[in-house]
């Protein structure tokens, strides 16, 4: 799968942020981007276009995952490098 075709995916399924729901108190800023649930840097060449680790997420909600990583990771929108990604996502 192509990262383009990754993308398209993770926008056709999610549709918006998915902070919206999951974190109420955080201001949307309304145009989200996808996102990866495990780091990047942490991915096999697979995992990286794998719609099952994609999520829509705007700057501001992608921001409060990235520091608060274990309450994210709580709410299923962050896995650590040694976690699988999971199928029940899609």
């Amino acid at each position: 799968m192509t990262p383009a075709t990754f993308r398209r995916i993770v926008r056709e399924r999610d549709g918006r942020c998915q902070g919206v729901d999951l974190l109420p108190d955080i201001a949307c800023w309304g145009i989200p981007e996808v996102n990866h649930l495990k780091n990047r840097s942490q991915c096999t060449a697979a995992e990286k276009v794998n719609p099952h680790n994609g999520v829509l997420l705007c700057t501001a909600h992608h921001a409060w995952v990235t520091g608060h990583s274990l309450k994210a990771r709580a709410l299923g929108l962050h896995l650590e490098g040694w976690e699988e990604v999971p199928e029940w996502l899609a």
